[in-house]
């Protein structure tokens, strides 16, 4: 998604409700994490609350700023995004009845917690073989953060649907190294240091 576009959004307050959690449970300070994005904390619990898109990407700063350097927790956060299948849209992800469909789901709305782009990738005869998620507007200290909540919640969504670990051919990231922990969520080569996350 474009920052023209993002910014003038209103999101569900999931991601920024998820991420508080986390820091509180953590005992990191969320409460100056919120006052530094500007949310009233009582909009976090807020039943089917919104949040300013700009706000939602300022607390998302705040949080990979106090927790660098802890992978458990960014991989806590992506599992709590991989479970976030509401409206229109998370049906369609959890119901797909094939790959394709689904990253054909994932790409046809102008819609994610966050500053990304995703579209499929394509064979030369148009078939569907994997799916790319691109940051072009993303803060550069947003990246590293984003790349494993979509690595963790691509897999475990298509494993889901799959059944069975989805059984990948290659993926490449655009972080210079993965941590362990999220390398062991597909059994196939890593590339680091691409100009996008692809899972092919």
């Amino acid at each position: 998604m474009k920052w023209s576009s993002y910014q003038n959004l209103r999101v569900p307050n999931f991601s920024v409700h998820a991420l508080r959690t986390i820091l509180a449970d953590a005992g990191l300070d969320w409460r100056t994490a919120l006052t530094n994005a500007d949310i009233d904390p009582d909009a976090v619990d807020r039943p089917k609350g919104t949040i300013p898109a700009k706000k939602e990407l300022a607390f998302q700063l705040e949080f990979v700023a106090l927790t660098q350097n802890r992978i458990d927790l960014w991989l806590r956060a992506a599992r709590a995004y991989t479970t976030s299948t509401s409206g229109v849209r998370g049906m369609a992800l959890a119901t797909a009845p094939t790959v394709a469909a689904w990253a054909e789901a994932a790409s046809a709305t102008d819609y994610s917690p966050g500053l990304l782009e995703i579209s499929p990738l394509h064979t030369a005869e148009g078939i569907v073989k994997g799916i790319q998620f691109s940051y072009p507007d993303t803060p550069q200290e947003l990246i590293p953060f984003s790349v494993y909540r979509e690595l963790c919640a691509t897999t475990r969504s298509l494993s889901w649907l799959y059944a069975a670990p989805f059984p990948f051919t290659r993926v490449e990231i655009p972080i210079p190294e993965l941590a362990p922990e999220a390398a062991s969520y597909v059994a196939c080569p890593i590339d680091c240091g691409s100009e996008a996350l692809r899972l092919w």
